[in-house]
């Protein structure tokens, strides 16, 4: 159970794996963002200059008012059951990379 990638992987880290298990995410306050200023304080979509995928969300419910989230793609470790046997394999998916919380 293997997938090929002509891209090179772009793992978490271990330290992002554990804050993604426990839920936890860099909590730092900020002063709002404005439109023009770095993509982590508005709602949006971009590909950075290596190609990755990111998406910020601001104000969701999960977040609440005065937040928010950004996710970057990356490959994860994914398990699955195939013909009834478990195993692992890569998958691409949008992982939250980040928390801004505005003052």
């Amino acid at each position: 159970m293997s997938s090929v990638h002509n891209r090179p992987r772009r793992a978490l880290t271990v330290a992002a794996c554990a804050s993604l298990a426990l839920g936890l995410g860099a909590v730092m306050p900020t002063a709002q963002a404005a439109p023009n200023d770095a993509p982590l304080g508005i709602t949006g979509s971009w590909t950075d200059a290596s190609g990755r995928a990111w998406r910020t969300e601001c104000d969701p419910a999960l977040t609440g008012r005065n937040g928010c989230r950004t996710y970057a793609e990356a490959d994860v470790i994914a398990a699955v059951t195939v013909n009834g046997v478990r195993g692992y394999r890569w998958e691409t998916r949008m992982a939250l990379n980040n928390i801004v919380r505005f003052r």
